[in-house]
C-alpha cells in the first residue's frame, strides 16, 4: 500500500473521529444557552446543539464555497495564462511570416536588378 493511501485513509479516519466526537456533544448538550456576541442575543434559550449545528453547517457552506472560489480563480489564472502563451506564438508566427517575405522580397528585388 502507498503512503498516499495510508495518508488519505488516516485522514478520513481522524475526521469521521472528529464528526463522532461532535455528534456525542450535540446529543449530550441539550441544555437551552444564551450567546451574547457585541451586543447581539444570538439564539436566546435554544439548545446548544442547535447552535453548534449551525455553526458546523455555516462552516461547512463556508468551505464549499471557498473551494469552489479557489477553483475558478484557478481556472481563471490558466486560462490567462493559455491565451498568453497563445498570443505569444502568434506573435512569433507574424515575425517569422514577415521575416520570410522580406526575404522573398528581397529575391525578388534582386531578380527584377538583373
Amino acid at each position: 500500500m502507498s503512503f498516499k493511501k495510508i495518508f488519505v485513509y488516516t485522514k478520513v479516519v481522524l475526521i469521521a473521529i472528529l464528526l463522532l466526537a461532535v455528534l456525542v456533544f450535540l446529543v449530550q448538550n441539550r441544555q437551552p444557552v444564551t450567546i451574547k456576541f457585541f451586543g447581539w442575543t444570538i439564539l436566546d434559550g435554544k439548545p446548544l446543539f442547535a447552535y453548534t449545528f449551525l455553526m458546523l453547517s455555516l462552516g461547512a457552506i463556508l468551505s464549499r464555497v471557498g473551494s469552489r472560489a479557489r477553483k475558478i480563480i484557478n481556472d481563471f489564472k490558466q486560462m490567462k495564462k493559455e491565451e498568453n502563451q497563445k498570443q505569444r506564438l502568434q506573435d512569433e508566427i507574424r515575425k517569422q511570416v514577415q521575416a520570410e517575405n522580406g526575404a522573398v522580397d528581397k529575391t525578388e528585388q534582386q531578380e527584377s536588378n538583373k
